[in-house]
């Protein structure tokens, strides 16, 4: 079931999934688990989605958009895993947040999901 906030990015062009499909059921699980440990310790957590904000950033790549922000990275991405770019991803989108520069967002009753917005892709 889409949350209004997944159905509100899907319509914007995100490839955003439900949270209780399938193997992201247990995904979503894990993550609230996490961010309510975190927040336990007085950590802000916020919901990203990285594809969605190399979207909304108008690039295609964790390469690309550590260039378009003018960030230098010390280690070889190229020998990254999926799931290692897209924490990259995540962390920059996080970066933004707490800068309060370069954040663009999906808002609905339901909750935000927080992108990367640099003027060059969807505007969220």
């Amino acid at each position: 079931m889409f949350r209004s906030v997944d159905r509100l990015a899907r319509r914007l062009g995100y490839p955003v999934m439900p949270p209780t499909l399938g193997p992201m059921r247990v995904l979503t699980l894990r993550a609230w688990r996490l961010a309510g440990e975190l927040a336990s310790l007085g950590v802000e957590v916020i919901e990203t989605h990285p594809r969605s904000a190399l979207i909304s950033a108008g690039v295609s790549s964790v390469e690309e958009l550590l260039v378009k922000l003018g960030f230098k990275s010390q280690v070889d991405l190229r020998g990254l895993s999926r799931d290692e770019k897209d924490s990259i991803i995540a962390s920059i989108t996080a970066y933004c947040y707490v800068v309060k520069w370069c954040l663009g967002k999906v808002e609905a009753g339901d909750g935000t999901i927080y992108l990367v917005d640099l003027g060059l892709g969807h505007n969220s």
